[in-house]
């Protein structure tokens, strides 16, 4: 798509207060005391897209310098990861029952299976002399600015101490570091993300930052449900300052000078499922690294669109904020009440696709909850609830005894009030629920709310900026954060978690999707306050921050039959 734009943006921070508060009607409070909460706001406003426009970003593509989708260390120790077998398969409807899967003892053959389930290579498309990856972890554009670090600071596992890259390409850990200075070292591993926002930049310009924050959420979940099939629990680490996780990852070395920067989004311990211990916080989470090898490859060349904004923007939301929290841990600890699907889990990782095109095929009423219990059930984690909060709002076109319309799915009972006070279209209509999801009354009281009975095809199309995947799907899910509350609670943050949480919800919205031989599609492409005013929403109290379509695909016939890793000597 070409996105109107100039060749060098203007800096939000360089830029007059006039020109960027002009909201096109949303509520800016101008005594916000927060500076990154009042920057969040106006790019938040400048980078969405309009009827008259788009957001800016670059004329034309400039495929000489299109980012390579891989990066790699050279001058560094790399580990070829086995490829031959997976140590641990289960069916899928098993990773959501009470009887969780035996614990695997961490070792190179384990790891190896862990991140071929949640960040590796799945297949291959091919289109004339074109050929190019897909992966476990869904990405905007198919550009995959998310880079992945492992530290283990025990030997125990058999793999030696230090911090590795994964190379997902050639499936290898590339050791950057070693000497960990601390010996209380955590049982397990720490996995860190960092996001190359250039890749992203490169295709979308301003808004870009969005995207790749979606991306990190798919990561998230896609590491989560990889480690529940293995027995292990992960523990996202909030106390972890931006700058001290840059430190951690070296992304602030003098090696990344002449190089495609990273930027530190989120560090998370994992390890064997603990039973009966109750979480404790790690003696020490960043041990530091005492000697460093390896230079980062650079990944394109040099470009004529420059986006200031994208790179202030990361600045502002890095967690600056220490505290001593809990540790969150994903999985809510109950049994999600859903028919047992009969695919073994690594079939569903590696079948999982963006659809290209949807066949207007109708799904039954039993899939469709299927995929809102999906949702549900990941939104009631630990995780997801110290999250900024999501509502679900949702345009059914064909789902069998349930009449086309506008639909809506609240957090939670007790936000009702609270949504019938900021959603002014919808404050008097006060709908009966449709139906409810029983086997939840007892964990939130979800139901499901009837806004408007209509033919929306067209409307979601137009909405989406014009992709007829809106219009062609069974329904389309999108993600309704409380903006202002988020942003009040967590300063900027809080922008990178509405969008993990969105990502991270529309990852379960692919994977029950693929389970029931449907599938899914991630919008991000979407006119933000057009589709505001259809719901009502004039203010900035909520904001649509994604949009997942799902139904019946097109078989994309550009899909080869080569494995993900076909390419691989090791995996003949």
């Amino acid at each position: 798509m070409n996105i109107t734009g100039a060749i060098e943006s203007e800096s939000l921070t360089q830029s007059s207060p006039s020109k960027l508060n002009n909201t096109g009607g949303s509520e800016v409070d101008d005594k916000l005391l927060d500076p990154s909460v009042d920057f969040v706001r106006r790019y938040h406003q400048r980078t969405k897209h309009c009827f008259e426009g788009y957001a800016k970003g670059p004329d034309t593509l400039d495929w000489d310098s299109q980012p390579n989708p891989f990066r790699h260390f050279d001058g560094c120790e790399k580990i070829d990861l086995p490829l031959k077998t997976l140590e641990a398969d289960l069916m899928y409807s098993e990773l959501f029952s009470s009887d969780k899967p035996v614990a695997q003892h961490i070792s190179l053959a384990t790891i190896s299976t862990f991140l071929r389930l949640s960040l590796g290579l799945s297949a291959w498309k091919q289109y004339g002399p074109d050929k190019w990856s897909l992966r476990v972890n869904p990405s905007s554009g198919n550009l995959h600015p998310t880079e992945t670090y492992l530290a283990f600071p025990q030997t125990e596992s058999g793999i030696e101490e230090g911090l590795y890259h994964y190379n997902v390409e050639q499936h290898q850990l590339e050791r950057r570091a070693n000497g960990f200075s601390d010996s209380s070292a955590p049982e397990g591993f720490l996995l860190g993300f960092s996001s190359v926002l250039w890749r992203e930049a490169w295709k979308y310009g301003e808004r870009s930052f969005r995207y790749s924050q979606l991306d990190v959420g798919h990561a998230i979940a896609t590491i989560t449900s990889a480690a529940q099939a293995m027995g292990w629990q992960v523990e996202y680490l909030q106390s972890i300052t931006g700058s001290k996780l840059s430190a951690f990852l070296g992304l602030t070395r003098e090696e990344y000078k002449c190089v495609e920067s990273e930027v530190p989004e989120c560090l998370f311990h994992i390890r064997p499922l603990v039973r009966k211990e109750p979480l404790k916080p790690l003696k020490s989470l960043l041990p530091q690294a005492t000697s460093w090898f390896g230079r980062p490859s650079k990944l394109g060349g040099r470009t004529f669109y420059k986006w200031p904004i994208v790179d202030e923007i990361a600045t502002m939301t890095e967690c600056s904020s220490s505290n001593d929290g809990p540790l969150l841990t994903h999985g809510t600890g109950v049994e999600r009440p859903s028919e047992p699907v009969p695919k073994l889990f690594s079939d569903v990782v590696f079948q999982r696709r963006s659809a290209q095109a949807y066949s207007k095929g109708s799904i039954s009423t039993q899939q469709f909850k299927s995929i809102i219990e999906a949702v549900l059930f990941h939104s009631r984690s630990d995780f997801c609830q110290n999250l900024p909060n999501l509502h679900l709002v949702l345009m059914v076109h064909r789902v069998a005894s349930l009449s086309p319309g506008v639909y809506f799915i609240p957090s939670s009972s007790d936000r009702e009030m609270w949504l019938e006070e900021s959603w002014h279209k919808w404050a008097d209509l006060k709908p009966e629920p449709l139906f409810d999801f029983p086997s939840w009354n007892d964990i939130a009281g979800s139901k499901l709310y009837a806004l408007e009975f209509a033919n929306v095809q067209k409307l979601a199309a137009v909405l989406s900026c014009q992709q007829a995947i809106a219009a062609d799907c069974a329904f389309t899910i999108g993600f309704l954060a409380e903006f202002n509350l988020s942003l009040e609670h967590s300063a900027g943050f809080a922008y990178r978690e509405m969008h993990w949480h969105a990502g991270v919800l529309a990852q379960q919205v692919y994977q029950q999707a693929t389970a029931l031989d449907l599938a899914a599609t991630g919008i991000g492409c979407f006119f933000d306050d057009p589709c505001h005013k259809q719901l009502g929403i004039n203010n900035t109290q909520l904001q649509l921050i994604y949009q997942v379509a799902v139904g019946k695909p097109i078989v994309d016939s550009r899909i080869t039959n080569f494995s993900g890793y076909h390419h691989l000597k090791r995996n003949l």
